[in-house]
């Protein structure tokens, strides 16, 4: 899935519904990605430099208030976990690529839980439909 038209994806067929994505980050830059989160969600993020320049990349993620909540510095790979969103808003997930001249492909996945939905869940083999996965994730500002 290309993530630049990628704005609203339902998980309507699993509890759990991780959004993956392999994408080129471009030296000097900061690709930013949007996600609605509300009280008591569960969020979980993984990433992981594929390949180029020395591997390493810059990772961020801000609350709805631009406060940082976690920062990993230098690194090939890293994950932050949330398991309660204590205020609701968009959260930002960041990448930087300080190397000059290098472009690295990264793998990057999300996982969002709407625990406020959990209860409503129907978890049959014949039907899995349910609400619980991202509501919005996008690389556009809200």
């Amino acid at each position: 899935m290309h993530m630049n038209g990628y704005h609203r994806k339902r998980a309507n067929h699993k509890m759990h519904h991780w959004n993956t994505f392999r994408f080129a980050l471009s030296s000097n830059l900061d690709e930013c990605f949007y996600l609605n989160v509300k009280e008591n969600d569960t969020v979980h993020v993984i990433y992981q430099v594929l390949k180029g320049g020395n591997n390493k990349i810059n990772f961020r993620i801000y609350d709805s208030n631009l406060a940082v909540v976690y920062t990993q510095l230098d690194s090939t790979f890293g994950w932050y976990d949330k398991e309660t969103v204590e205020t609701a808003g968009t959260c930002r997930i960041c990448l930087n690529n300080d190397q000059y001249f290098k472009t690295k492909t990264v793998y990057l996945a999300v996982l969002a839980i709407r625990n406020d939905l959990l209860p409503l869940a129907v978890v049959s083999p014949s039907d899995e439909k349910n609400d619980t996965g991202i509501d919005e994730f996008t690389t556009k500002a809200m």
